[in-house]
């Protein structure tokens, strides 16, 4: 079994903020506190995602729930499903286990999202012995942030990929 972890950064936005989903440009950096993703290959099907600070876990095979930690819970981890989905997809993958562990706050406004996701899509392709380019990253880790944010600008995916 392929097995890969991975980081990114968080972000802080200097100026600009919210405004680039409508055009506009920002100025933004890494900060150093970062979101880890621990990817372990697998042959049955099964998508599991553990999210070890919030204590949080589901497993999902294709569509169907198998299980969850804690009732709703995987409602909470189906946008980095869907982009694990997508990487399985990529690299004509059977599944796949991913262990998070962030030193980010969550809903801080420093790309704890973004970073989870980019380090997730990177481990899970890096665990199939994927060599992604940061574009495909970016693309990949998208799905999910698009989930959570409905209408991302980008700029934390960019930062969380680029550092």
């Amino acid at each position: 079994m392929g097995e890969a972890t991975c980081s990114a950064p968080g972000k802080v936005i200097l100026t600009g903020e919210h405004f680039v989903v409508y055009g506009a440009r920002a100025i933004a950096g890494a900060i150093n506190l970062r979101a880890y993703a621990k990817a372990t290959t697998r042959n049955d099907g099964v998508v599991s995602i553990t999210s070890e600070d919030m204590g949080i876990s589901a497993e999902w095979r294709g569509a169907e729930l198998v299980k969850e930690s804690k009732r709703g819970v995987s409602e909470r981890l189906r946008p980095l499903r869907e982009a694990l989905m997508a990487v399985l997809n990529k690299v004509s993958g059977n599944g796949i286990s991913v262990s998070i562990n962030s030193e980010i706050p969550r809903a801080s406004g420093l790309g704890s999202s973004a970073a989870v996701s980019v380090s997730c899509v990177a481990a899970g392709l890096h665990a199939y012995g994927y060599k992604p380019s940061q574009s495909e990253i970016i693309d990949l880790a998208s799905i999910a942030e698009g989930i959570i944010h409905y209408r991302a600008s980008g700029v934390d995916l960019a930062v969380s990929t680029y550092g």
